[in-house]
């Protein structure tokens, strides 16, 4: 489904990043935390790495500061990144020593291939979902996976979000398991798994995720609050 507008200013996340706002400071944290060596990998990205080899050359688009490509590198994997912010794009380098691209993956233009490339919550922002993807698939070598993150709008506690970036101009897309599937299968990827959060535990805040499990369940039980974000992932045929 597509917001009503999709129209957004050009320096909006510059400005999410690094205005006085700063509607995402928790990225700014997460580098800082990676530098420290608390590396917190969500959900999404652990049933990635699951699901891959243990090294080989990823590309991140939407990298943010970096924390994801971070936690790939320390697995063993040879990373790059794409982000749309400067001063995100800044933080990322100087956290990984890996070649950024400031802009939109179609900025993205080198003479290799990768052997995956991932997009973390960064589908619903997009204005052309299937041009995105086929511009992310086109950069995979043949075999390569393809693995994205999205919030679930089939999950009544995400389509009632407080958050404003939750909302236009920030998200203009939003996606449900089978939307997300024919997105992949249109897209010409193979082996497709499209997964829902069990609930809304928040687990990435790290050791602390025990004393908020007694609240996730109970926002799972009462409020409908599971399945707050999808993953899927494909291969290249």
């Amino acid at each position: 489904m597509f917001a009503a507008s999709r129209t957004r200013p050009a320096d909006l996340y510059e400005q999410a990043y690094g205005s006085a706002t700063h509607q995402y400071a928790e990225y700014h944290d997460l580098a800082e935390k990676a530098h420290r060596g608390e590396i917190r990998e969500t959900w999404a990205m652990r049933h990635f790495f699951r699901r891959v080899a243990t090294s080989g050359t990823l590309l991140n688009i939407g990298c943010s500061t970096g924390s994801f490509l971070f936690a790939a590198h320390r697995r063993g994997w040879q990373v790059a990144g794409v982000e749309i912010s400067p001063t995100a794009a800044h933080v990322a380098q100087q956290l990984t020593g890996a070649a950024i691209t400031v802009g939109m993956v179609t900025d993205h233009v080198v003479d290799i291939t990768y052997d995956a490339v991932t997009a973390w919550e960064v589908l619903e922002h997009v204005m052309e979902p299937r041009a995105f993807v086929a511009a992310c698939v086109d950069l995979l070598a043949p075999g390569g996976a393809f693995a994205i993150s999205v919030p679930n709008w089939g999950s009544p506690w995400m389509r009632n979000s407080p958050h404003t970036e939750h909302w236009p101009p920030f998200h203009l897309t939003y996606w449900e398991r089978e939307t997300l599937s024919n997105l992949f299968h249109q897209a010409g990827l193979d082996r497709i798994v499209v997964l829902e959060k069990p609930f809304a535990w928040e687990e990435e805040v790290g050791s602390a995720k025990w004393l908020y499990l007694p609240v996730a369940l109970v926002r799972s039980a009462l409020f409908g609050a599971k399945g707050m974000h999808l993953f899927a992932m494909g291969w290249k045929r």
